[in-house]
């Protein structure tokens, strides 16, 4: 799914339509055809390109991963992981928010971290079969990139040097997750005090 970027222009005095030059940089990719006030959308590969989780990936294992992403809209208080499911996905937040919760008896459901644009969820995936210990809700409207988690399987077992490329990001989202954790707990237990 591509979103148009925002649209500029300006209406002369008797209404004719002129298009207003765009601030900053355009992003490569696809124009709309059809309709000369709309400005280009971005296209997968730019965004997989710009993201944290992936900038700085040689264009080659790039290339791979794109073969297998989808960008995928989620509403507000969706859910898309629970606690014990399979992960079939990596998913990296393009925009939105979503919260990671766990069920702690006697609490309730209990928050333990925000992510947000430029985050990415999930890790469980990379090892098969992967459940998850976390639940993921969508806090505000989210568009997420999808990675089929499968293939990056097969490919980092097919392709040693992505597989370690993959698993030194991958350890990257572990460490931010066990930061957050460690924190969660010290401010649980701090109010329990």
């Amino acid at each position: 799914m591509m979103r148009k970027l925002k649209s500029s222009v300006r209406k002369d005095a008797i209404g004719t339509r002129t298009p207003i030059k765009a601030r900053g940089t355009q992003p490569a990719g696809p124009v709309l055809l059809g309709d000369p006030f709309l400005e280009p959308v971005e296209s997968l590969d730019t965004i997989l390109a710009a993201h944290p989780f992936l900038r700085g990936m040689s264009a080659a294992h790039l290339a791979m991963v794109t073969k297998h992403a989808s960008l995928q809209s989620f509403n507000t208080a969706q859910e898309l992981l629970l606690g014990g499911e399979d992960t079939d996905y990596l998913y990296l937040v393009h925009s939105g928010q979503l919260e990671m919760e766990t069920f702690v008896p006697g609490r309730g459901v209990v928050g333990i971290e925000t992510l947000n644009p430029g985050d990415a969820l999930g890790w469980t995936w990379l090892f098969s079969p992967g459940q998850c210990h976390f639940r993921a809700r969508v806090v505000e409207g989210a568009e997420l990139i999808a990675i089929d988690a499968a293939e990056l399987r097969v490919l980092a077992e097919k392709h040693p040097a992505f597989g370690f490329d993959l698993a030194r990001r991958v350890a990257g989202i572990l460490v931010r997750q066990l930061q957050a954790t460690h924190k969660r707990l010290v401010e649980f237990y701090g109010e329990s005090e």
